[in-house]
């Protein structure tokens, strides 16, 4: 018996199409389930191959859970099967044309000027104490973040229609791969506001929600 092979493809891991648009409810059902079985009680007097293959089986079934749960990171594990890289921290990069090598795809100057203003009216909201207007900042991005959320899935429905590894799906799948790049500087300027709540927080002055 050997341990469970690493990188293992996380759809196949837990049974479920290897689509977006998943149940996640009847997937964290098949995760719980398949975690019962290679639970470490059922292999305590087992032979230590086994418990390897147990211990290599849960860890494949934690990490494509983990990873299916969340809609980006399920929306950037597909486009990694397609040879998109958007989560790396050397940028975003598409598959290179004929076979080469992979191409960097540079960040809309558009997005970037829409960020640095959303964040210079963050600073300036937290400079002046006004937390309600901070507040109103993450609302609204937030708001802008289902947005993107809905065109991703609308995206990769469009991708799934067209024929396999056709120019067509890779067209799809890069205005997908495009939104998701939102997405990461959209959650960053998040983290900034979750920033100022903790520090708003720790300091004990009142906040709003």
């Amino acid at each position: 018996m050997q341990p469970p092979e690493a990188g293992a493809d996380h759809f196949r891991v837990l049974g479920v199409p290897a689509k977006y648009a998943i149940d996640v409810a009847a997937t964290e059902q098949r995760f719980r389930d398949a975690s019962r079985v290679v639970h470490p009680d059922k292999f305590a007097t087992s032979d230590p191959r086994a418990r390897r293959f147990a211990t290599g089986r849960a860890v494949q079934l934690n990490e494509a859970w983990r990873t299916l749960k969340d809609p980006v990171k399920r929306a950037e594990y597909l486009l990694s099967r397609a040879g998109f890289d958007v989560g790396g921290e050397a940028g975003a990069f598409r598959p290179g044309t004929g076979g080469g090598a992979k191409e960097k795809i540079a960040v809309p100057p558009a997005l970037l000027g829409e960020i640095l203003d959303l964040r210079e009216e963050l600073s300036a909201a937290r400079a002046a104490g006004d937390d309600a207007h901070v507040q109103k900042l993450a609302r609204d991005v937030r708001g802008r973040m289902s947005d993107v959320m809905e065109r991703v899935a609308s995206g990769f429905e469009r991708a799934g229609s067209e024929a396999k590894g056709s120019s067509e799906e890779l067209r799809a799948l890069e205005i997908v791969m495009h939104d998701l790049i939102e997405i990461r500087y959209l959650r960053r300027f998040l983290d900034e506001v979750d920033a100022h709540d903790e520090a708003t927080a720790q300091s004990g002055e009142p906040g709003l929600a």
